[in-house]
Formats: C-alpha cells, sequence, structure tokens
C-alpha cells in the first residue's frame, strides 16, 4: 500500500513510500510506467513523507518506526547518503530548501526542525516558537527564498519562519485546522 508521495522536479518521475514489515521507495517513470529505482533497508513500518530537492538529485524519506528516521537518499545510486533520528512524535512532512540546497524542514507533533546536511550529517536545530506563537502540531510545511518557511498548524493558524524562528502568525488563516 503506497502512503506518500513525491513528484520529481522533472515532473516525469514520482516517488511512492510504502506502508509494511519492510517497506521500500520506488521511483517510477510516469510515461514509461517503469520503476527507474527501489531504495530500501532503511525504514520499518512504512515511508510517512518523501521530498526531491530542487535539482531532483536527493531524495529525503522519513519512516514510521519509533524514531521517525530521516534518510537522504542519492535515489539514481541507490545509496543512502544521510540518516537521522527525525523525532520522538510522528512527522507529518518533510521539504527541501530550494535556494540553499544542504538544508531542509521537517515537522509534525507539536514540533518543526530546521536540518543541516554537512557531508553523511544531518543536524537538526529545533524551531523556535518565541512568543510569536504557540507550540503546535504542525501538518504541513513550504520553504520559500530569503530563508522563509511556511507552515499549517493544526488549529489553522499559517506559521512563517525565518531561519528557525517563528517571526509572524497568521492567525486562524483557515478558521480552522489545516
Amino acid at each position: 500500500m503506497c502512503c506518500s508521495l513525491a513528484l520529481h522536479p522533472d515532473k516525469v518521475q514520482v516517488a511512492t513510500g510504502q506502508v509494511g514489515k519492510d517497506p521500500f521507495i520506488c521511483i517510477w517513470d510516469t510515461f514509461a510506467m517503469q520503476t527507474v529505482s527501489i531504495l530500501r533497508d532503511v525504514h520499518s513500518h512504512g515511508v510517512a513523507c518523501l521530498a526531491f530537492d530542487s535539482d531532483g538529485q536527493r531524495l529525503v524519506s522519513v519512516g514510521l518506526d519509533a524514531k521517525n528516521t530521516l534518510c537522504v537518499w542519492d535515489w539514481r545510486r541507490g545509496r543512502v547518503l544521510a540518516t537521522a533520528t527525525g523525532h520522538s512524535d510522528r512527522i507529518f512532512d518533510v521539504a527541501w530548501d530550494p535556494i540553499q540546497t544542504s538544508r531542509l524542514v521537517s515537522c509534525g507533533v507539536k514540533h518543526i526542525k530546521f536540518w543541516t546536511l554537512c557531508g553523511n550529517a544531518l543536524t537538526p536545530k529545533r524551531g523556535v516558537f518565541g512568543k510569536t506563537g504557540d507550540l503546535q502540531t504542525i501538518l504541513c510545511v513550504s520553504t520559500a527564498k530569503e530563508e522563509l518557511t511556511y507552515s499549517g498548524a493544526l488549529n489553522g493558524d499559517v506559521y512563517v519562519w525565518k531561519g528557525f524562528s517563528l517571526v509572524r502568525t497568521v492567525a486562524a488563516a483557515h478558521g480552522v485546522s489545516i
């Protein structure tokens, strides 16, 4: 069963992640309807979310294991570039920074983390909510230019981040959960 999906920047290839005992990730050519690559042996229970970087060379995956493991792949070669414990609580989304290509962000139950990839190491920094917004479950995330990140919170707020600090809250942008 497929539970996660990411579209490659070329809009031809797609990555899908499975749920199950020994889940794997398939990268498909959507025109030929053929498997291009299969990535396995990192996650257990399932693959919660996937994202290609801006040039499509790397793929990040998040597992459904107890540590919500993050894995960065050279998906064409089937090689693991880096892994890290994601968080003690569930991760719902992950995204690459389109400008600073060594950075990515993950979010989930009462957290958001900003990651830096250096060699084979992934280093996290927790998002600082400060007095700009309440610590919440973050359901979705998207990155933009100028170190800006946008996230959708469980209560319907949209949070705007600069670096790893919350700088603005659009209160009840949706009135209810996003």
